[in-house]
């Protein structure tokens, strides 16, 4: 499995890769358009010549303030979105993009943001994870 990619398209055109260009940036703002890519590498074919792999997407942001009772009893500032999607191919060889929305989050307070990616092949078992990690500003 590659690093992650962060990268950046032109509103309206599909996040496709000769439509991306790397975004430079550590911080994020919720005007953002951004997505990530990566590769995979190396993964094992089936009796039928087929892949079988699924990918999980984490993204760990902070969340709004809970006040003084919540943060002294188990709010860590912090919210977690979580999705996994299985996927089939022809190839040892694929190419993944995923695109992050932060429209939902313009009111979240400032703070670290990271997504993981974790891709199981279903082939085989093996596992690969990668993460990267921003700072979002209001």
């Amino acid at each position: 499995m590659s690093d992650l990619m962060p990268t950046q398209f032109e509103q309206g055109e599909a996040p496709v890769r000769e439509n991306l260009s790397p975004y430079p940036f550590s911080t994020l703002d919720a005007d953002e358009q951004i997505s990530i890519y990566f590769e995979l590498y190396n993964l094992a074919l089936d009796e039928e010549g087929r892949s079988r792999y699924a990918v999980e997407y984490t993204v760990v942001r902070p969340k709004e303030d809970g006040g003084l009772f919540f943060g002294l009893f188990g709010g860590d500032g912090q919210a977690e979105t979580r999705t996994k999607v299985t996927h089939q191919g022809d190839s040892s060889r694929e190419e993944e993009f995923v695109q992050i929305d932060l429209s939902e989050w313009k009111d979240v307070t400032e703070g670290d943001l990271s997504i993981s990616v974790q891709v199981t092949d279903k082939v085989t078992g093996k596992k690969a994870q990668r993460s990267i990690a921003f700072t979002t500003a209001d």
